[in-house]
């Protein structure tokens, strides 16, 4: 296709040819201009630039002929468990996407490194704070996705929603997502009773939404036993 307009991340395309239909959504590809949402610049990725002709590789994120059984078991944590550890720490410095944590509780070590999660202070390169993600902060505790990257010897957060942050509310420990994580109709993630429990902590910020911890932790608990 030949991008014909952009605005932000949603873009405009003239389709050229068509090589597969596997993931095509009622918006046939053979419309004069398909509209799509592109990927974002962040960890080395290249955008895609108005007046520029690509082959590009899209899907439709319909749910038709899906069971919510299977959105609830995919969408959450199912891609996180699949390529990254999950390890609960507080974040002790930081500088630009450089962290040090301080790790409270190892779930897994599927990815683990020469340099073990029980060191005393474990360093990693953080996601960055682009595009409605939200960077981790000096200070904040944390279920930090990550994995270690043998090439570059070093462990990176998952980069894309790669943390959940753990605060107390009313004496109760509680981990908030900083992302449109439960919402009506179609796009609900998670398991029922975890989406039961869910609030929002302050409604001034609806991309926060809050779940007891420890329901949290049940539900990574059954993906990492899968």
């Amino acid at each position: 296709m030949t991008v014909i307009d952009k605005g932000q991340q949603q873009y405009i395309g003239k389709v050229e040819k068509v090589y597969s239909r596997r993931f095509e959504g009622p918006d046939s590809y053979d419309a004069a201009q398909l509209s799509f949402v592109g990927s974002t610049g962040v960890w080395g990725n290249q955008t895609v630039a108005a007046s520029s002709r690509h082959l590009d590789l899209l899907g439709s994120w319909s749910l038709r002929n899906t069971t919510w059984d299977f959105m609830d078991q995919i969408q959450l944590l199912r891609d996180k468990v699949a390529r990254c550890d999950a390890v609960l720490m507080t974040v002790i410095d930081k500088g630009q996407q450089q962290y040090i944590g301080k790790v409270e509780k190892v779930y897994s070590r599927r990815f683990e490194g020469p340099d073990s999660y029980d060191a005393a202070q474990l360093s990693f390169v953080g996601s960055t704070g682009a595009w409605g993600n939200q960077a981790l902060v000096s200070g904040e505790r944390a279920l930090v996705f990550m994995s270690y990257l043998s090439s570059s010897e070093r462990y990176y957060q998952d980069h894309w929603h790669g943390h959940f942050t753990v605060v107390s509310i009313n004496g109760e420990q509680y981990a908030v997502a900083n992302w449109h994580l439960i919402q009506s109709g179609e796009r609900s993630l998670g398991p029922t009773y975890l989406r039961d429990s869910a609030f929002l902590p302050n409604n001034a910020k609806p991309w926060q939404v809050a779940m007891p911890y420890a329901l949290l932790e049940r539900h990574l608990i059954e993906e990492l036993n899968r």
